[in-house]
């Protein structure tokens, strides 16, 4: 099964002068002096610290490429385990419902695929019981809260990227939080001989970021926040989604009824035409009157007005 992932693809092909798609903070934290003062570094050093971060048992952690990769490896063990059915709610982040069909599971409530908070709403999700295993993308949770402060189901991966938070799109490093040894002894044995090995030099680079994690929090929250403000504070007759006020993390899912009715993908399309890129609403498998914005860009004022007013124009 050939699965596109949209998301990418529309980022990509629908950049311009007010954009609201990039949903980290690559660029706003310097880490050049990490990569700078970094040789090679074994894992279990960075295994460590993640499970200290997360209040976990390092022998629980196994390294990926990124958050993706460590979707599609859980995907492949829980289906090899015989687990062939899935659920998901919408809007949700595509890959945790795409990949799942890609291992050919099936609608059903043996393990639920989600983020949380969810992206792209930025809301926290209420897990509900009843289902097998939980496979939860974590990328945005610091934003919110201390990583060891969440409380999951007994039978959770927890999935986390350097990303988002971090700005660090060039590290290429995420990881997986295993439910127990035996499962992550699995997830390490399929990796083995699946993916290649995570750099290590890129492994020195996210360690000494975890090092340092209480000051880029600081900065990271901080950001985040300033960029909240200046959105409620700009964003005109757009409403949040389900008028829920999201925390502060990098993203919002905007309903903008109240200036047109067009189909989501059309008035995105309309959009880019007038300089401003935004994310629509079927990205994340829903087909209503909301796209997903970003606001931790250093001119994110500028592009918040600058989409309220090409809204009113079209409008």
């Amino acid at each position: 099964m050939i699965i596109r992932f949209e998301i990418g693809m529309w980022i990509e092909s629908h950049k311009s002068s007010h954009d609201l798609m990039q949903s980290g903070l690559v660029g706003r934290i310097d880490l050049s002096k990490y990569f700078n003062s970094c040789g090679f570094e074994e894992p279990k050093e960075l295994k460590k610290l993640i499970a200290e971060i997360n209040g976990t048992d390092m022998d629980l952690v196994s390294l990926t490429h990124g958050a993706t990769e460590a979707v599609n490896i859980v995907a492949k063990i829980l289906r090899l385990s015989g687990i062939n059915n899935f659920d998901y709610f919408t809007p949700e982040y595509e890959m945790l419902y795409k990949v799942p069909k890609i291992e050919k599971m099936k609608k059903g409530n043996g393990v639920l695929f989600l983020s949380d908070p969810n992206n792209p709403t930025s809301l926290m999700t209420e897990i509900p019981d009843g289902y097998s295993y939980y496979v939860i993308d974590e990328t945005f949770l610091q934003f919110i809260t201390d990583l060891d402060r969440v409380k999951r189901p007994k039978k959770s991966f927890r999935i986390n990227t350097f990303t988002k938070f971090y700005g660090g799109d060039e590290i290429r490093v995420g990881y997986i939080i295993s439910p127990d040894p035996v499962i992550k002894e699995s997830i390490d044995k399929l990796q083995g001989i699946t993916y290649e090995p995570v750099s290590r030099h890129n492994i020195c680079v996210a360690k000494k970021i975890l090092e340092e994690n209480e000051k880029l929090k600081e900065e990271a929250r901080r950001i985040s926040v300033e960029g909240f403000e200046i959105l409620e504070k700009y964003m005109g007759h757009l409403k949040f989604y389900m008028n829920k006020k999201p925390h502060p993390s990098t993203i919002a899912f905007l309903d903008y009824s109240e200036y047109s009715k067009i189909q989501s993908v059309k008035i995105s399309e309309m959009l880019y035409k007038r300089g401003v890129s935004v994310v629509p609403a079927k990205m994340f498998g829903v087909e209503s009157s909301h796209f997903r914005v970003a606001y931790t860009r250093k001119n994110v004022k500028e592009s918040i007005k600058a989409l309220v007013a090409a809204l009113e124009a079209i409008n």
